[in-house]
Protein backbone atom coordinates (compact mmCIF):
# COMPACT_ATOMS: atom_id res chain seq x y z
CA UNK A 1 0.00 0.00 0.00
CA UNK A 2 1.29 3.49 -0.84
CA UNK A 3 2.63 5.45 2.13
CA UNK A 4 0.24 8.38 1.69
CA UNK A 5 -2.68 5.97 1.41
CA UNK A 6 -1.88 4.29 4.73
CA UNK A 7 -2.22 7.48 6.77
CA UNK A 8 -5.26 8.64 4.81
CA UNK A 9 -7.00 5.29 5.02
CA UNK A 10 -6.29 4.39 8.63
CA UNK A 11 -5.35 7.51 10.55
CA UNK A 12 -2.34 9.29 11.97
CA UNK A 13 -1.18 7.05 14.83
CA UNK A 14 0.11 3.49 14.85
CA UNK A 15 0.42 1.58 18.12
CA UNK A 16 2.96 -1.24 18.33
CA UNK A 17 2.83 -3.59 21.31
CA UNK A 18 6.23 -5.07 22.10
CA UNK A 19 8.19 -2.29 20.41
CA UNK A 20 11.50 -2.12 22.27
CA UNK A 21 13.52 -4.48 20.08
CA UNK A 22 13.39 -7.08 17.31
CA UNK A 23 10.25 -7.32 15.24
CA UNK A 24 8.33 -4.76 17.29
CA UNK A 25 10.97 -2.08 16.83
CA UNK A 26 11.14 -2.93 13.12
CA UNK A 27 7.35 -2.59 12.76
CA UNK A 28 7.53 0.76 14.51
CA UNK A 29 10.31 2.02 12.22
CA UNK A 30 8.45 0.85 9.12
CA UNK A 31 5.36 2.73 10.29
CA UNK A 32 7.41 5.87 10.97
CA UNK A 33 9.12 5.64 7.59
CA UNK A 34 5.65 5.91 6.04
CA UNK A 35 4.84 9.10 7.90
CA UNK A 36 2.84 7.58 10.75
CA UNK A 37 3.29 8.86 14.27
CA UNK A 38 3.95 5.91 16.54
CA UNK A 39 2.96 4.82 20.04
CA UNK A 40 5.49 2.34 21.38
CA UNK A 41 4.51 -0.06 24.15
CA UNK A 42 6.97 -2.28 26.02
CA UNK A 43 8.23 -3.11 29.50
CA UNK A 44 11.73 -1.56 29.42
CA UNK A 45 11.60 2.21 29.71
CA UNK A 46 15.22 2.90 28.80
CA UNK A 47 15.23 0.75 25.67
CA UNK A 48 11.86 2.11 24.62
CA UNK A 49 13.09 5.69 24.96
CA UNK A 50 16.15 4.90 22.85
CA UNK A 51 14.03 3.46 20.04
CA UNK A 52 11.68 6.45 20.14
CA UNK A 53 14.52 8.98 20.11
CA UNK A 54 16.12 7.35 17.09
CA UNK A 55 12.82 7.20 15.22
CA UNK A 56 12.15 10.89 15.78
CA UNK A 57 15.62 11.72 14.51
CA UNK A 58 15.39 9.46 11.46
CA UNK A 59 11.81 10.14 10.34
CA UNK A 60 10.71 13.43 11.95
CA UNK A 61 7.58 11.84 13.40
CA UNK A 62 5.96 12.17 16.79
CA UNK A 63 6.14 9.33 19.28
CA UNK A 64 4.56 8.34 22.56
CA UNK A 65 6.10 5.75 24.85
CA UNK A 66 3.98 3.67 27.20
CA UNK A 67 5.84 1.50 29.68
CA UNK A 68 3.60 -1.48 30.34
CA UNK A 69 3.93 -5.19 31.00
CA UNK A 70 1.28 -6.89 28.89
CA UNK A 71 1.28 -9.77 31.33
CA UNK A 72 -0.33 -7.38 33.83
CA UNK A 73 -4.15 -7.54 33.71
CA UNK A 74 -4.26 -3.75 34.13
CA UNK A 75 -1.99 -3.02 31.17
CA UNK A 76 -4.72 -2.60 28.56
CA UNK A 77 -6.56 -0.04 30.69
CA UNK A 78 -3.31 1.87 31.21
CA UNK A 79 -2.71 1.89 27.46
CA UNK A 80 -6.30 2.92 26.74
CA UNK A 81 -6.09 5.80 29.21
CA UNK A 82 -2.75 6.99 27.81
CA UNK A 83 -4.08 7.05 24.24
CA UNK A 84 -7.58 8.39 24.89
CA UNK A 85 -6.82 11.69 23.13
CA UNK A 86 -5.21 10.06 20.07
CA UNK A 87 -6.78 8.46 17.02
CA UNK A 88 -5.05 5.10 16.83
CA UNK A 89 -5.57 4.05 13.23
CA UNK A 90 -3.27 1.02 13.27
CA UNK A 91 -2.73 -1.58 15.98
CA UNK A 92 0.08 -4.12 15.67
CA UNK A 93 -0.14 -6.81 18.38
CA UNK A 94 3.41 -8.11 18.39
CA UNK A 95 4.40 -8.63 22.03
CA UNK A 96 5.13 -12.25 22.81
CA UNK A 97 6.29 -14.48 25.63
CA UNK A 98 8.07 -17.65 24.47
CA UNK A 99 8.66 -20.27 27.19
CA UNK A 100 11.25 -22.72 25.84
CA UNK A 101 11.82 -26.29 26.91
CA UNK A 102 9.96 -29.51 27.54
CA UNK A 103 6.45 -28.64 28.74
CA UNK A 104 6.77 -30.16 32.21
CA UNK A 105 10.24 -28.70 32.72
CA UNK A 106 9.00 -25.15 32.22
CA UNK A 107 7.45 -23.59 35.36
CA UNK A 108 3.68 -23.18 35.25
CA UNK A 109 4.07 -19.44 35.86
CA UNK A 110 5.98 -19.08 32.58
CA UNK A 111 3.25 -20.87 30.63
CA UNK A 112 0.57 -18.69 32.22
CA UNK A 113 2.55 -15.56 31.40
CA UNK A 114 2.60 -16.64 27.75
CA UNK A 115 -1.18 -16.94 27.80
CA UNK A 116 -1.53 -13.53 29.47
CA UNK A 117 0.78 -11.74 27.02
CA UNK A 118 0.06 -13.61 23.80
CA UNK A 119 -3.68 -14.27 24.18
CA UNK A 120 -5.41 -12.18 26.83
CA UNK A 121 -3.57 -8.92 26.12
CA UNK A 122 -3.89 -9.34 22.36
CA UNK A 123 -7.62 -9.94 22.67
CA UNK A 124 -8.08 -7.01 25.07
CA UNK A 125 -6.15 -4.58 22.86
CA UNK A 126 -8.01 -5.75 19.75
CA UNK A 127 -11.34 -5.35 21.53
CA UNK A 128 -10.59 -1.83 22.77
CA UNK A 129 -8.95 -0.35 19.67
CA UNK A 130 -11.02 -2.42 17.25
CA UNK A 131 -14.14 -0.94 18.81
CA UNK A 132 -12.87 2.61 18.34
CA UNK A 133 -11.86 1.87 14.75
CA UNK A 134 -15.27 0.39 14.00
CA UNK A 135 -16.95 3.54 15.34
CA UNK A 136 -14.82 5.66 13.00
CA UNK A 137 -15.23 3.10 10.20
CA UNK A 138 -11.54 3.00 9.43
CA UNK A 139 -8.43 1.37 10.84
CA UNK A 140 -6.03 -1.56 10.60
CA UNK A 141 -5.64 -4.31 13.19
CA UNK A 142 -2.72 -6.74 12.84
CA UNK A 143 -2.20 -9.86 14.95
CA UNK A 144 1.37 -11.08 14.53
CA UNK A 145 1.40 -14.86 14.66
CA UNK A 146 3.73 -17.66 13.65
CA UNK A 147 4.16 -20.86 11.70
CA UNK A 148 4.35 -22.37 15.17
CA UNK A 149 0.61 -21.83 15.50
CA UNK A 150 -0.21 -24.23 12.69
CA UNK A 151 0.00 -27.38 14.81
CA UNK A 152 1.32 -28.60 18.15
CA UNK A 153 4.80 -27.20 18.77
CA UNK A 154 7.02 -29.36 20.99
CA UNK A 155 9.67 -27.42 22.94
CA UNK A 156 7.46 -24.29 22.68
CA UNK A 157 4.11 -25.86 23.59
CA UNK A 158 2.31 -22.91 25.19
CA UNK A 159 3.84 -20.41 22.76
CA UNK A 160 2.63 -22.43 19.77
CA UNK A 161 -0.82 -22.83 21.30
CA UNK A 162 -1.03 -19.08 21.91
CA UNK A 163 -0.02 -18.33 18.32
CA UNK A 164 -2.82 -20.61 17.09
CA UNK A 165 -5.17 -18.48 19.19
CA UNK A 166 -3.86 -15.28 17.61
CA UNK A 167 -3.99 -16.70 14.09
CA UNK A 168 -7.65 -17.66 14.48
CA UNK A 169 -8.53 -14.42 16.24
CA UNK A 170 -7.08 -12.27 13.46
CA UNK A 171 -8.92 -14.20 10.78
CA UNK A 172 -12.22 -13.92 12.64
CA UNK A 173 -11.76 -10.18 13.07
CA UNK A 174 -11.01 -9.85 9.35
CA UNK A 175 -14.44 -11.33 8.59
CA UNK A 176 -16.33 -9.40 11.27
CA UNK A 177 -14.76 -5.96 10.96
CA UNK A 178 -14.47 -5.62 7.17
CA UNK A 179 -18.06 -4.42 6.87
CA UNK A 180 -17.26 -1.75 9.48
CA UNK A 181 -14.33 -0.33 7.54
CA UNK A 182 -11.52 -2.02 9.49
CA UNK A 183 -8.79 -4.12 7.85
CA UNK A 184 -7.85 -6.97 10.21
CA UNK A 185 -5.07 -9.39 9.43
CA UNK A 186 -3.24 -12.41 10.82
CA UNK A 187 0.41 -11.92 9.89
CA UNK A 188 2.38 -15.16 9.90
CA UNK A 189 6.12 -14.98 10.42
CA UNK A 190 8.77 -17.67 10.31
CA UNK A 191 12.26 -17.82 11.79
CA UNK A 192 13.38 -14.20 12.27
CA UNK A 193 16.74 -13.08 13.62
CA UNK A 194 15.49 -11.23 16.66
CA UNK A 195 17.31 -10.78 19.98
CA UNK A 196 14.97 -13.44 21.42
CA UNK A 197 16.15 -15.94 18.81
CA UNK A 198 19.78 -15.02 19.45
CA UNK A 199 19.28 -15.61 23.17
CA UNK A 200 17.52 -18.95 22.60
CA UNK A 201 20.66 -21.03 22.14
CA UNK A 202 19.99 -21.72 18.47
CA UNK A 203 23.16 -22.65 16.56
CA UNK A 204 24.79 -20.13 14.27
CA UNK A 205 23.67 -21.89 11.10
CA UNK A 206 20.04 -21.46 12.20
CA UNK A 207 20.60 -17.81 13.03
CA UNK A 208 22.28 -17.21 9.69
CA UNK A 209 19.29 -18.66 7.83
CA UNK A 210 16.76 -16.53 9.72
CA UNK A 211 15.40 -13.44 7.98
CA UNK A 212 15.84 -9.90 9.24
CA UNK A 213 13.16 -8.15 11.30
CA UNK A 214 13.31 -5.25 8.86
CA UNK A 215 12.38 -7.47 5.92
CA UNK A 216 9.46 -8.96 7.83
CA UNK A 217 8.21 -5.50 8.81
CA UNK A 218 8.40 -4.15 5.28
CA UNK A 219 6.47 -7.13 3.93
CA UNK A 220 3.67 -6.44 6.41
CA UNK A 221 3.11 -2.91 5.17
CA UNK A 222 3.18 -4.07 1.57
CA UNK A 223 0.40 -6.57 2.34
CA UNK A 224 -1.97 -4.41 4.39
CA UNK A 225 -5.61 -4.77 3.48
CA UNK A 226 -5.12 -8.25 2.02
CA UNK A 227 -6.40 -10.52 4.79
CA UNK A 228 -7.44 -12.73 6.36
CA UNK A 229 -3.90 -14.14 6.49
CA UNK A 230 -0.67 -12.88 5.02
CA UNK A 231 2.73 -14.54 5.20
CA UNK A 232 5.97 -12.69 5.85
CA UNK A 233 7.57 -14.19 2.74
CA UNK A 234 7.05 -16.71 -0.04
CA UNK A 235 9.26 -19.11 1.94
CA UNK A 236 7.02 -18.87 5.00
CA UNK A 237 3.94 -19.48 2.86
CA UNK A 238 5.61 -22.48 1.22
CA UNK A 239 6.52 -23.89 4.62
CA UNK A 240 2.93 -23.49 5.78
CA UNK A 241 1.62 -25.19 2.67
CA UNK A 242 4.07 -28.03 3.23
CA UNK A 243 2.83 -28.53 6.78
CA UNK A 244 -0.79 -28.32 5.64
CA UNK A 245 0.00 -31.20 3.28
CA UNK A 246 1.10 -33.48 6.11
CA UNK A 247 -1.04 -35.42 8.51
CA UNK A 248 -1.29 -33.87 11.98
CA UNK A 249 0.97 -36.58 13.36
CA UNK A 250 3.59 -35.97 10.69
CA UNK A 251 3.50 -32.19 11.15
CA UNK A 252 3.84 -32.31 14.94
CA UNK A 253 6.65 -34.86 14.77
CA UNK A 254 8.50 -32.85 12.11
CA UNK A 255 8.34 -29.59 14.05
CA UNK A 256 9.19 -31.35 17.30
CA UNK A 257 12.32 -32.92 15.83
CA UNK A 258 13.37 -29.63 14.25
CA UNK A 259 12.95 -27.78 17.54
CA UNK A 260 14.74 -30.39 19.62
CA UNK A 261 17.64 -30.47 17.16
CA UNK A 262 17.81 -26.68 17.00
CA UNK A 263 17.15 -25.57 20.55
CA UNK A 264 17.88 -28.58 22.74
CA UNK A 265 20.42 -30.33 20.53
CA UNK A 266 19.05 -33.67 21.68
CA UNK A 267 16.83 -36.42 20.35
CA UNK A 268 13.57 -37.38 22.09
Amino acid sequence: MENSTIRQRYGRWALVAGASEGLGAAFARSAASRGLDVILVARRATTLAEVATQMRADYAVQTREIVADLGDPNATKRIADATSALEVGMLICNAASEPQGAFLDVPLAAHLEAIDVNCRATLALAHHFGGLMAQRQRGSLVVVTSLGGLCGLPVFASYGASKAFGWNLGEALWAELAERGVDALSYVVGSTRTPNLERSGAPEEHLAAAVSPEGVAEALFEGLGRGPTRYASADVEAAAEGLFGLSREEAVRALGKANRDTFLQSEP
